[in-house]
């Protein structure tokens, strides 16, 4: 259902409850029959009493007649104006009907009087009576009206906190959508503001992959809309059960699909990142095999075969004296390849990181690429007593290796300073010289430079860098603990 659509429906709802009270409250303002009846029935005998007591009493001076003013303005009060000149006119016509029987009579303009005096009464009563019977209807109708508006603003109000609401938990859903590449995180985001909008006591999102569907309890009510992004149905969206214990009606589809579309597109961007991450993964397992293995064939086979030639040319000769020169020239080749063997080794898997802990290997490789490249470096690493995953411990090794690697092979710094915090939630790396910087922007950062960005995502944390011609340049990684 659309905003128009919802918007007229209401409306026309807030006219039918209008129009619905309008007919209740003129029904209620009838008057009831028994009591005009009774009304009737009391002026009635008012009329008879006062004119059997005219006959019965001795009144020369017609006194007992005033007494008529009574049923007239009991009926004019209660039936009007009109009501009371009738009865105005039937208490002169007991008056000319006593005179008549008792053969007395008065001037004319005592007559004249008398009658003017019961007509301005039932007038005057009956017409004061129609119009305090109007206001009091008038002031009842606008309380009616007054409530019934009352009481559509509250549901108006409530209508509107409830869409404020919605909005917010839209608002929220997209937030984690655009911020959020975790699946569970994200899905689990979705779900718990999704059941808010919805008003459905629980939420369920079902996957291909195996996730399974809960059961819904016997006489509980399920609303299930697809998850669909780009055409593919990725899952299904279950909403169960509403909280007022009504049932799902067209607006809870329209909304729960909003929501399914938030999941779907979640879901899919999810994959999205970790299949690139997997590419990403794979391209830097290749690249670092490439490198070892022209490592391996450039520097290591080469020397080795440098080793046998000179043993060969010292055999040749068969001279002792050529061949100890041999052997000595031949020892002094594979010691370099065994040094180049063991940093090759140590770049793989340092074993200063399995013996020493993390702390000392990253001050033993500091000052090592340090003194081999001719620079200074500062070093505050303050680890805290929480424990670390190895994959994390992992990557905050190699991306101290690769920065500082750079600033030895690129930067030409005298200077640099490396800074490690673990937080409560998180550790904080920080590598930064006073070299020749570099435009950042440039038409590419590297390989280094995308296996240490690569390495921080991995692991859902960030890497930043500046950097400028002149200097300095700061590499940041920020990597997530798990709680």
């Amino acid at each position: 259902m659309g905003t128009a659509t919802r918007a007229r429906a209401l409306a026309f709802e807030a006219a039918e409850h209008r129009a619905l009270e309008s007919v209740r409250s003129s029904t209620a303002q009838r008057p009831s029959q028994a009591r005009r009846l009774a009304v009737l029935a009391a002026a009635a005998a008012l009329f008879a009493v006062t004119f059997a007591a005219r006959l019965a009493i001795k009144d020369p001076d017609a006194l007992i007649a005033n007494f008529y003013v009574v049923p007239i303005a009991l009926l004019a009060i209660e039936f009007g104006a009109r009501a009371g000149v009738l009865a105005a006119a039937l208490a002169l016509g007991l008056v000319f009907a006593w005179s008549a029987l008792q053969t007395i009579h008065v001037s004319a303009l005592g007559y004249a009087a008398r009658g003017a005096a019961l007509l301005v009464t039932g007038a005057v009563v009956g017409r004061f009576s129609e119009r305090l019977r109007g206001d009091i209807a008038a002031r009842k109708h606008v309380q009616r009206h007054l409530s019934l508006y009352a009481d559509q603003l509250g549901g108006a109000n409530q209508h509107l906190a409830q869409s404020v609401e919605r909005l917010e938990a839209f608002a929220e859903i997209a937030r984690a959508v655009g911020g959020e590449t975790d699946l569970e995180r994200v899905l689990s985001l979705i779900l718990e503001h999704g059941r808010e909008i919805v008003a459905a006591r629980s939420l369920r999102v079902c996957l291909p992959e195996g996730e399974q569907l809960a059961a819904v309890p016997d006489g509980g009510r399920a609303l299930v809309v697809p998850l669909v992004f780009r055409g593919e149905t990725l899952g299904v969206l279950a909403a169960i059960d509403r909280e007022d214990g009504r049932a799902f009606d067209e607006e809870d589809e329209q909304l729960l699909l909003s929501v399914a579309a938030s999941a779907a597109t979640a879901i899919a961007t999810a994959r999205s990142v970790a299949a690139e991450r997997l590419r990403l993964s794979i391209d830097a397992a290749e690249q670092a095999r490439a490198r070892w293995a022209r490592e391996l064939h450039d520097q290591t086979l080469q020397g080795l075969a440098g080793a046998r030639m000179v043993l060969s040319a010292g055999l040749a000769r068969e001279d002792p004296d050529a061949l100890r020169h041999a052997a000595e020239t031949a020892d002094a080749h594979i010691g370099v390849e065994m040094r180049s063997l063991r940093d090759l080794i140590t770049e793989l898997r340092p074993a200063a990181l399995d013996d020493l802990g993390l702390g000392p290997a990253i001050e033993s490789l500091a000052k090592r690429q340090a003194a081999a490249a001719g620079f200074t470096v500062d070093m505050d690493i303050q680890f805290g007593g929480g424990e670390r995953p190895r994959e994390v411990e992992d990557a905050i090794y190699r991306i101290v290796q690769e920065a500082l690697s750079n600033v030895a092979k690129h930067a030409g710094a005298e200077r640099a300073t490396l800074q490690v915090r673990q937080l409560a939630e998180r550790v904080e790396v920080t590598v930064q010289d006073d070299g020749r910087g570099f435009a950042p922007e440039g038409p590419s950062e590297g390989f280094g430079l995308i296996g240490m960005r690569e390495r921080a995502q991995l692991l859902g944390g960030q890497l930043s860098l500046t950097s400028a011609a002149g200097g300095p340049t700061r590499v940041t990684a920020v990597l997530p603990l798990p709680v």
